[in-house]
């Protein structure tokens, strides 16, 4: 980044091998892994296959799973911070997608309960909670939608348009991201093994990681 230092002075960490970044540095030396035969919503038994689940009692009140994963790690992120972030910028792709499903299910058409279906929700709502006031960015390019995030975070405290960016990316498991990747055959029965010349693919999973970015002074 050219001309201006970027600091990173907060992190954020929800996973399927724990929550928070302590334990999940914890998780992680100990080898934990977090792959198992999906709960969050019912499948036919030749259709499960392991993912990676934070649990399906993880739930709160008034929010879907995916805003509910990014606000945890945002907290997380900006527990040391003095004040909100100048703007958020987060990568998301399937949104409120899991509680729509269930409205479908069970037949409910009014638009109140979609209220939370798109990407852009995720960050609304960490705006709202995280009492930001500047620019609220949501990027959705797939699997690249993190990556993408940051690079825009970077940019921002480059060009000087912020002091201090929230970023990273969320997404809760949801039926379109399961039988869809499914349908591709991208997904191993065993869980991924990327090392493994037996590998037969990926695994898929939910999870949020935020990151607080600042600028500190320029380079000479």
């Amino acid at each position: 980044m050219t001309g201006v230092r970027a600091c990173i002075t907060g992190i954020g960490f929800m996973t399927p091998i724990s929550i928070g970044v302590p334990e999940t540095r914890l998780a992680l030396r100990g080898a934990k892994k977090g792959i198992s035969p999906i709960s969050l919503f019912t499948v036919s038994p030749e259709s499960r296959l392991p993912v990676g689940e934070i649990g399906r009692d993880f739930i709160q009140a008034g929010i879907p799973r995916t805003h509910h994963l990014a606000l945890t790690a945002a907290q997380e992120a900006m527990s040391q911070s003095e004040g909100p972030p100048d703007a958020i910028v987060v990568g998301v792709t399937t949104g409120g997608m899991l509680k729509t499903e269930a409205h479908f299910i069970r037949g409910e058409t009014a638009p109140s309960h979609f209220a939370s279906h798109g990407p852009g929700t995720v960050g609304e709502v960490l705006a709202e909670k995280l009492d930001c006031t500047g620019p609220v960015i949501t990027v959705s390019t797939a699997c690249s939608s993190g990556a993408a995030a940051i690079k825009i975070a970077l940019e921002m405290l480059r060009t000087r348009q912020a002091k201090r960016v929230l970023v990273g990316g969320a997404d809760a498991l949801c039926r379109l991201t399961y039988y869809g990747f499914r349908s591709l055959q991208l997904l191993d029965p065993a869980g991924a093994r990327p090392f493994d010349v037996n590998r037969r693919g990926m695994s898929l999973s939910e999870g949020a990681g935020m990151l607080l970015i600042e600028a500190g002074p320029r380079e000479a």
